[in-house]
């Protein structure tokens, strides 16, 4: 019994040391610019004991260079149990700070158009279970900002503010 707790516990502190948080936040930002088709950056992830996961600062940029959103921190719970299925299953995940900025590029595409189209898939429909599941999403003081150009004469605009 005392071994398991002694693993358990060089487990954690592997898990919170600064080398494997660097990688950790490396890989992420890598995945993430790789993966959308733009720039993204992450500025910090930790990982605190049993099963919490903070990121913070993480930018993410339109494919015309733009800031298409800016989260000051994610803050998630997860449980470690699905991990061992290969499942990614969140009991809350708090969002504080932020900014998201959309707007028309031309008459049918939005800037965040192309998140649409990384996620587009030609391969037939086939029901299946989730990998990934968020139980609670709380969002506090983040803005959206909508900007719709018709023209010389319409325009509109629309700021949320949460």
């Amino acid at each position: 019994m005392v071994s398991l707790l002694l693993v358990g516990g060089m487990c954690v502190a592997v898990l919170q040391s600064e080398r494997v948080e660097h990688a950790a936040l490396r890989l992420a930002t890598a995945e993430l610019s790789r993966g959308l088709g733009a720039k993204a950056s992450i500025g910090n992830i930790s990982y605190r004991f049993p099963a919490r996961l903070q990121i913070d600062s993480i930018f993410l940029a339109d494919q015309q260079g733009d800031t298409l959103a800016y989260l000051n921190r994610v803050y998630a719970h997860f449980r470690p149990l699905p991990l061992l299925r290969n499942e990614i299953r969140f009991s809350r995940v708090d969002i504080e700070g932020g900014v998201a900025n959309i707007y028309h590029l031309d008459s049918a595409r939005l800037n965040c158009s192309f998140l649409g189209e990384v996620f587009r898939t030609d391969t037939p429909f086939v029901e299946f279970r989730s990998f990934l599941s968020v139980r609670d999403i709380r969002i506090d003081s983040v803005r959206v900002r909508f900007d719709n150009y018709e023209g010389m004469l319409g325009h509109a605009s629309l700021d949320l503010y949460h």
